[in-house]
């Protein structure tokens, strides 16, 4: 694959060139390719394509798709749009639910760092992130406030039992919802050919993995520390 990267930014005159092998399940024989560049010439690139792989590209063995700069810049303006009214709105529930500054912070730091992290780990390993994968960063922001929820109400809205022993019941709920979903998220990643579902899955795993080291760490810590604090 690097070989055909640098073949193809010779011939393109450009250093923006992806390629993404596409692999049969359980064999990983090789059934396609997904090629990526900010050129917009799609003669120039089906030439340099039929060249180097040896083959005649038509409409049956391949496509190709172009999103113009602008649609691009828009499609992000919208992206940081959704996100800010997602963290907006989730705040307000959340201050109105608990009604404390404390345990509200809590609640909505945990998912920002958690979308924070994801983006970050993506853009480290170059990965590209289309609309499919900012769905599914929403949609695992649901699922840390879920766990966030879960774990502040068990401690403060729950008098039974000690603050401590609430907690553990808390980890024990969360860690076994955490799990079955990582493992099926892993399964859905490895059992895939579709690349839109492949970045779902990678997207949901990173996000739902950091966040037990949000909720159940950090959050939990914030509350037990606010809870003793309360005591006193």
């Amino acid at each position: 694959m690097k070989i055909l990267e640098q073949k193809l930014t010779q011939d393109l005159g450009t250093n923006n060139v992806l390629i993404r092998k596409l692999t049969e399940l359980g064999t990983n024989q090789i059934t396609g390719l997904v090629i990526e560049t900010d050129l917009e010439d799609e003669q120039l690139l089906k030439q340099s394509l039929g060249k180097n792989l040896g083959i005649t590209l038509t409409s049956e063995n391949s496509s190709i798709s172009v999103t113009s700069s602008i649609l691009g810049e828009n499609f992000y303006n919208q992206m940081i749009k959704a996100l800010f009214l997602t963290f907006l709105f989730m705040g307000i529930t959340i201050a109105i639910i608990y009604r404390t500054l404390i345990p509200s912070l809590a609640v909505v730091q945990a998912p920002i760092s958690n979308a924070l992290i994801t983006l970050a780990i993506l853009s480290l390993f170059k990965i590209p992130v289309s609309m499919a994968g900012i769905s599914a960063l929403l949609l695992a922001i649901g699922y840390s406030v879920d766990t966030d929820v879960l774990l502040t109400t068990k401690l403060l809205k729950r008098q039974e039992d000690t603050p401590f022993n609430r907690l553990i019941g808390a980890l024990k709920t969360g860690l076994t919802m955490t799990a079955t979903t990582l493992v099926t998220l892993l399964l859905g990643l490895i059992l895939s050919t579709s690349l839109v579902l492949k970045e779902m899955f990678l997207v949901l795993f990173i996000t739902i993995l950091f966040d037990l080291t949000s909720t159940y760490l950090m959050n939990a810590g914030i509350l037990m520390w606010y809870i003793e604090k309360k005591k006193k």
